[in-house]
């Protein structure tokens, strides 16, 4: 299975209860995604790669090696959203692997309307790292890793070559598209760890005011 297009999108269901596999199947499946639902982990594991959007699974699915199977979903794609499926005894745990990379969890029984409006919203996230990076690219700033707790340095490039004369209209019309929206995301994503927030963009956020002062 190739990257789907926003059209045609992959789910990944891994659930061992069969009622709710296959009413969240259907519903998706109704909705036009392309879903593959199994019961069973070394199933999920092997159908992992095929390009999915998201993965929904179980944490209570037998067998199942959470940490493992994250690792793995990520590796399959760095686009992958892998939503959770906790328990009541199993929350604490989910809320660890949120840490590990896993992109949202669901609480026991799973609610298709719910389950959809986190999918819309990972969804939107996505268009906005990528807008993010078309930003970064603009300014010329490296891309971001928002995990690696980093500070990346100002970029001797676009960036600085335009900020003390006059911008170009294409930067400035993203930097004013853009600026408190992704700040704003940026703060509310990266929750104080590593001090990421001030630099998930790698552009301070008093260079963007001095840019929206001048324009």
């Amino acid at each position: 299975m190739k990257r789907h297009s926003h059209a045609t999108r992959g789910l990944l269901v891994c659930q061992h209860e069969i009622v709710s596999r296959e009413r969240v199947a259907r519903a998706f499946t109704a909705r036009g995604w392309l879903v593959v639902a199994t019961g069973r982990v070394d199933e999920a594991m092997q159908s992992l790669g095929r390009g999915f959007e998201a993965v929904l699974v179980d944490l209570g699915v037998p067998g199942l090696d959470a940490e493992s199977f994250l690792r793995e979903a990520r590796a399959s794609g760095p686009e992958v959203d892998v939503i959770l499926v906790a328990a009541d005894a199993t929350i604490e745990a989910a809320i660890s692997l949120l840490n590990q990379g896993a992109a949202d969890f669901l609480v026991r029984p799973v609610r298709v309307d719910e389950l959809e409006l986190r999918l819309r919203r990972l969804g939107e996230l996505r268009e906005q790292r990528a807008e993010i990076e078309r930003l970064r690219a603009i300014l010329g700033y490296p891309a971001a890793d928002p995990r690696d707790g980093v500070e990346h340095p100002s970029p001797t490039g676009l960036f600085s070559l335009h900020l003390d004369g006059q911008p170009r209209v294409e930067m400035l019309e993203l930097v004013r598209r853009f600026q408190d929206e992704v700040v704003e995301w940026a703060l509310r994503r990266a929750n104080g760890e590593h001090g990421v927030a001030a630099h998930l963009l790698g552009v301070p956020v008093t260079e963007l005011d001095r840019l929206r002062a001048r324009s």
